[in-house]
């Protein structure tokens, strides 16, 4: 009854059905994929991918070598590193790294500044850097959206302090020059990922829809049996499910930052898919509840049978 007023009931019955499987008997494990694409050599995409990747960094290499300021060599890195194959995983890329350099960098020169003057051995070194390392570990390990902050400020903050030497650092113009290259590689970087072949994912999306929807029908199409071959296939694409719906998702945030469309064609598209991811949810939560309450009167009506 708990359980049911919570809307925990669909959880608690298929843990119970987990439960109740075979472990002697595991699913047969997924064909692997092959490491290259099918159509790697022959799909021109993969080559304007990698022409914007080359050309965001010849410029960044071209601009910190004409200008001779190697500190900023973080321009032609970041290139690298938010280079996605559309606009919106660029740009989402694109801010997550800057505010964890941004973070990473307020917290070195905090670091240098009151800390590092205070520091007489290794031991008290390692007790100060523990609870940053522990923090950029946390939010690494934190949603998807929002993890690469974490990876990125403890790696800006490291190589701002710990570079070359395990010591006292007081050069503070290493933290500005790191900082200035993922800005100058960032600018650089959604220049040319906007104006040279933009790939925008608004095609993707209504596919995506579309055969995710194809996976709700077929769930709702499997007859829900005890048998554990059934019931642990109807388990997995259950589960897969709702991974397509939260990909779906996450692609309308992404297509949400692509810019380079048209403001009012991408705000309906996103309406309408979220619409769709919406329904979608609500048809299979209300399948779900259908099916428990038509076997509970099932279980009801035994005893009258026999």
């Amino acid at each position: 009854m708990a359980a049911r007023e919570c809307n925990l009931e669909n959880i608690c019955q298929t843990l119970l059905q987990l439960g109740q499987m075979d472990p002697n008997t595991p699913p047969t494990p997924a064909a692997k994929p092959p490491s290259m694409a099918a159509d790697a050599f022959t799909n021109p995409d993969y080559m304007r991918y990698a022409v914007k990747t080359l050309l965001a960094c010849l410029i960044c290499y071209t601009f910190y070598s004409g200008v001779d300021w190697e500190g900023i060599h973080t321009c032609m890195l970041t290139c690298v590193i938010v280079a996605n194959p559309n606009v919106g995983s660029s740009y989402q890329k694109m801010v997550l790294r800057f505010g964890g350099a941004f973070c990473g960098a307020i917290l070195a020169l905090l670091f240098t500044l009151l800390v590092m003057p205070w520091l007489d051995n290794i031991v008290e070194l390692l007790f100060v850097l523990a609870p940053i390392f522990l923090l950029g570990a946390w939010i690494a390990t934190s949603s998807e959206r929002s993890s690469y902050i974490g990876t990125q400020m403890v790696v800006t903050f490291a190589l701002a302090t710990l570079e070359n030497v395990f010591g006292p650092v007081y050069d503070l113009v290493e933290i500005r020059d790191r900082a200035l290259g993922i800005i100058i590689g960032t600018v650089v970087s959604a220049v040319i990922y906007t104006f040279v072949w933009p790939e925008s994912e608004a095609r993707t999306l209504p596919q995506k829809l579309a055969g995710t929807l194809g996976m709700l029908s077929k769930v709702m199409r499997i007859p829900r049996q005890q048998e554990v071959t059934a019931l642990r296939t109807y388990l997995q694409i259950r589960i897969g499910l709702h991974a397509a719906f939260n990909a779906c998702e996450e692609m309308c945030q992404r297509v949400a930052l692509e810019r380079q469309l048209d403001s009012e064609e991408r705000a309906l598209l996103i309406e309408r898919s979220q619409t769709v991811i919406r329904q979608g949810r609500d048809i299979l939560h209300a399948w779900d509840a259908t099916w428990n309450s038509a076997q509970a009167l099932d279980n009801a009506l035994q005893p009258d049978r026999a």
